[in-house]
């Protein structure tokens, strides 16, 4: 029988209520169990949390052992300053008239040989000479005696006229004056032996009597005027072209005493000089190269370290700190002036040949002063962290070059544990 039009079906609107309700319920388990899913990874014990917190386990650091040349360069201020002094006194018949300085010709630096005139003394010059004794009198016309060879052998070695007699004759007194005259002074000219200003006759300044040479007559003609050279006008150097490295008296100065210096000669070659902390120098040794820049004329002196000090001091015109000497391999250079340094650049060299090494990083010390690397552990190869002692040798630029006790132990190419870390 057919519905009536308009009339409502109770039983369908009751299946899409059941089917609604049947997707909700759906709905909601299936949304508590994603939860569920969500938040159970979250929920940690207090034993859990803890060892998450903790950082991952340490692992070591490796590096190779290597073979190499152990080179680095280091850069310093330094000055040039002369070798080991000697000083030139007056002699005594120069401090005996107690003169004052009326003019120094020479300054620092001054190159001198004999011959050369030093200082002028009230007026008069005062000449090097490198004899082997001082003048012991004024050698006037007519003295004979080993003072006079001196005197001659000088002047035949600077080109002037002399005979070799022993004897200041005519011929060495013409030489004696030409001398004088090239350094623009006029020779003194003085009576026989017998009328001696400073000293008399036969006296002997020095206190010791030396027997007089005897002379050929025939070419030996003693003469009573002529030019003299009065002892006080000597004073002696070493053999040799000398450089001047101090001028002592100034003009206007008294000389009074024998030993007091006149000049200081370098008796050695020029030398350069800086000054290092403790931990920089201990990593220099004798024989390190080292190249100079003079930027007096931009030129290059190449040096070598001759001696590192051992402790600290005042070294004058670089500072305090250790001292380090250096020595020229060719010609050096002037000194310095006061208050200026020059560059030195400084290869620190263990070897030049290679050595077997290791970063310093992968020494260590043990209680009872020996050294020892750890070679690392090898998983794939199954093999175990191994110590290894070692001898260190110098420590240039990071790295220090090592012996084994056991080569075998500890070939090139080895992995060597430098460090731990905690990182990924």
């Amino acid at each position: 029988m057919a519905a009536e039009p308009g009339t409502a079906r109770p039983h369908r609107k009751y299946r899409r209520g059941t089917v609604a309700l049947a997707l909700c319920v759906a709905t909601l388990i299936l949304g508590a169990a994603g939860g569920t899913f969500l938040v159970a990874p979250q929920l940690k014990t207090a034993e859990q949390a803890a060892a998450d917190a903790l950082p991952p386990p340490a692992r070591p650091v490796t590096a190779s052992v290597e073979q190499r040349v152990l080179t680095e360069e280091t850069v310093l201020r330094g000055i040039i300053s002369s070798g080991d002094s000697t000083p030139v006194v007056p002699s005594a018949a120069l401090a005996a008239t107690s003169p004052v300085i009326t003019a120094v010709p020479v300054t620092a630096g001054s190159s001198i040989s004999p011959g050369t005139t030093v200082l002028e003394a009230n007026g008069e010059p005062v000449f090097a000479m490198d004899w082997n004794f001082a003048p012991y009198r004024n050698i006037t016309g007519g003295s004979r005696g080993p003072d006079v060879v001196q005197l001659q052998n000088t002047l035949a070695d600077l080109g002037y006229a002399t005979s070799l007699s022993g004897v200041l004759d005519p011929l060495t007194q013409s030489g004696l004056s030409m001398f004088y005259t090239d350094r623009g002074y006029t020779a003194p000219v003085a009576g026989t032996d017998n009328a001696l200003a400073a000293s008399g006759s036969g006296a002997k300044i020095s206190g010791t009597v030396v027997p007089d040479v005897v002379a050929d007559p025939e070419t030996s003609a003693p003469s009573s005027g002529g030019a003299s050279l009065p002892a006080a006008s000597v004073v002696l150097i070493p053999s040799g072209l000398h450089t001047v490295t101090q001028v002592l008296p100034g003009v206007g100065s008294y000389l009074a005493e024998p030993a007091q210096p006149l000049l200081r000669l370098n008796a050695g070659a020029n030398i350069a000089v800086a000054v290092l902390d403790a931990g920089t120098a201990a990593t220099y040794a004798a024989g390190d190269e080292a190249v100079l820049t003079d930027s007096r004329d931009d030129t290059e002196h190449p040096l070598e370290v001759s001696s590192v000090g051992t402790e600290p001091m005042e070294v004058p015109g670089v500072g305090n700190g250790i001292k380090v000497v250096f020595s020229f391999s060719g010609t050096a250079p002037a000194p310095t002036p006061e208050g200026s340094t020059l560059l030195i650049r400084v290869t620190l060299a263990g070897d030049p040949e290679p050595v077997v090494a290791v970063p310093v990083t992968a020494l260590y010390a043990r209680s009872d002063g020996t050294s020892f690397v750890t070679v690392a552990a090898d998983p794939q190869a199954g093999t175990d962290s191994l110590d290894v002692t070692v001898t260190p040798g110098r420590d240039i630029g990071g790295w220090v070059a090592i012996a084994a006790e056991n080569a075998e132990s500890l070939p090139v190419g080895s992995i060597v544990v430098v460090g731990m870390t905690h990182e990924q």
